[in-house]
């Protein structure tokens, strides 16, 4: 037998065993697969198969992992990489897990396209008598996570092509955004700032009942004051397009107040985590505009004082959209509060992120070159606006978003109009 083609040993029991160099680790000392089977036809069968498979660049017996083990693996090395946030990898869990529950005992090999087909009919009539309903976008996610299961089984030579090519993937359902108009938008701050201007209202009531109480114990929250760190942070945001995170992480260090601007470097997640941004386009200066700016300083004189009431020295790290005891909010109380403050005004269908959408379409419909806008938003790429026609942003037209802000919601004069910067020839 030559050299390489494995070899073929009797045992005492009268079985046979099959050995094959598969490959070398690092110190060169081979690495070899093996098994014992009860005849010689067989135990050349399986040697065969050994040298096919290692011929191949498969590794031997790898398509018998079952797609269970394999797929646990692949998450926690992931959760071990430290790349990606927490909230995500808590949604991949349940992802696997709902895989796991369906396909999970069948060997890697096994998988086909013809059963993935199977996997997903089976997941959606058992979700739909569920829960009534299964969205195509929750479905779409399903494909596009076994699809990366499985890339990495071919990735790790455990077997020769993923399945998931050959099945078309679930439509994702296509939700419309909505971009107010100027009209909504304008209604919709005035609504924003009728709110604020009664949570400073209630705020400055109760603290005055509290003095005639003359109550002197010590506090470590001030109720009402996250309502109007609510409200500001929803200005904020029609302002900026800045994301909900984004608004939240603001810090009064993240403020110049000369020039009018919020740095953009960090964004607070749902569970409290204060994370930088994913890219490096998400680290960014913006400029607010005078009205916005001049309403900024006035919240951080009377934060201060509020803040004193419970013991909070307000500084440079200070949440400019606070909790009850100054720190961060919780994202959840704040979308529970929008909910509230949507249906009782006649938005009940505007999220907040739409805003952000809304943000891009005003100022592009207003002159802003989509270069700009785009630096505006943070994206990653050009994908989200149309670059064909123009080329770089200017840091004038970055400067006329804060003045379209103003003459949008507080009526001042805008500044010059917005450059249109051609793409040269």
């Amino acid at each position: 037998m030559a050299r390489g083609d494995g070899s073929i040993s009797k045992m005492k029991t009268g079985k046979y065993r099959v050995s094959v160099v598969v490959g070398r680790k690092l110190d060169g000392k081979p690495i070899r697969a093996t098994k014992v089977v009860p005849t010689l036809a067989e135990a050349r069968k399986v040697r065969d198969q050994f040298i096919r498979e290692r011929d191949c660049g498969l590794v031997p017996n790898g398509g018998k992992i079952t797609f269970k083990e394999h797929a646990n693996e692949w998450h926690l090395k992931r959760v071990a990489s430290g790349k990606f946030a927490r909230a995500y990898l808590d949604r991949e869990e349940q992802m696997v897990r709902l895989i796991n529950g369906y396909i999970g005992q069948y060997e890697l090999k096994e998988i086909s396209a013809r059963l993935i087909e199977d996997l997903y009919a089976t997941i959606k009539q058992d979700k739909v008598k569920e829960r009534g309903t299964y969205s195509n976008t929750t479905m779409h996610m399903v494909h596009v996570k076994l699809r990366q299961i499985m890339q990495k089984a071919v990735d790790y030579d455990l077997i020769l092509k993923n399945p998931c090519n050959a099945v078309d993937a679930p439509t994702p359902d296509v939700s419309p955004r909505k971009a107010l108009s100027e009209d909504e938008l304008r209604r919709l701050y005035k609504c924003l700032e009728d709110e604020e201007l009664q949570a400073k209202r209630e705020l400055g009531l109760k603290e005055a009942r509290r003095d005639c109480r003359k109550v002197a114990s010590q506090r470590t929250m001030l109720f009402g004051l996250n309502v109007v760190s609510y409200a500001l942070a929803a200005k904020i945001a029609s302002v900026t397009g800045a994301r909900r995170g984004e608004v939240f992480a603001l810090c009064w260090g993240s403020v110049d107040f000369r020039r009018g601007e919020l740095d953009i470097h960090q964004s607070l997640t749902e569970r409290g985590e204060v994370k930088p941004p994913k890219t490096l386009n998400g680290y960014r200066r913006l400029s607010i505009g005078k009205g916005l700016t001049s309403e900024l300083e006035d919240w951080k004189s009377q934060q201060a004082v509020e803040l004193a009431k419970i013991g909070v020295v307000q500084d440079k790290a200070t949440p400019i959209c606070c909790s009850c005891t100054g720190g961060f909010i919780e994202l959840h109380n704040f979308t529970r509060w929008w909910q509230r403050f949507r249906a009782a005004h006649g938005f009940a269908d505007v999220k907040l992120h739409e805003l952000r959408h809304t943000q891009a379409t005003q100022l592009i419909a207003n002159g802003v070159d989509p270069k700009t806008v785009q630096m505006r938003l943070g994206h990653a790429d050009g994908s989200r606006v149309t670059l064909d026609t123009y080329a770089h942003a200017r840091v004038e037209n970055e400067r006329a978003c804060g003045s379209y802000a103003d003459e949008l919601f507080y009526g001042k004069q805008r500044e010059p109009r917005f450059r249109v910067v051609k793409k040269p020839a």
